[in-house]
């Protein structure tokens, strides 16, 4: 009976230390629903929004450096822009970027 106990014991901890090792506790990426692939996604979608920003001569300094995070295709935009065009313009382009499924504008326009 205390062998069996030990052995159940022993077994339990190491099922916990490999549950743990191969980050299947909820701190790995994949947990979280996110893949290397869908991660290289959002690198790209972000990367085509800054350069469609940066080549637009029509955009302030300020609109050009509005902030771009895609995650899960899903492109948050957040800054300070001139005016209401601006707003709409980088929105659009965010909209435009490939692989983008949606936009949360959150860009705020300077008083």
């Amino acid at each position: 009976m205390k062998k069996a106990i030990l052995l159940s014991l022993v077994g339990s901890m190491f099922f916990g230390a490999q549950v743990f090792a191969e980050g299947s506790y909820g701190t790995s990426t994949q947990s979280r629903g996110a893949t290397s692939s869908s991660y290289q996604g959002d690198t790209d979608i972000t990367r085509a929004i800054r350069q469609q920003i940066s080549r637009d001569s029509s955009l302030s300094a300020k609109a050009k450096n509005v902030s771009v995070v895609t995650r899960d295709g899903k492109v948050t935009l957040k800054g300070v822009v001139e005016n209401s065009t601006e707003k709409t313009k980088l929105d659009s382009l965010a909209r435009g970027a490939s692989g983008s499924k949606t936009v949360d504008n959150q860009i705020v326009i300077s008083e």
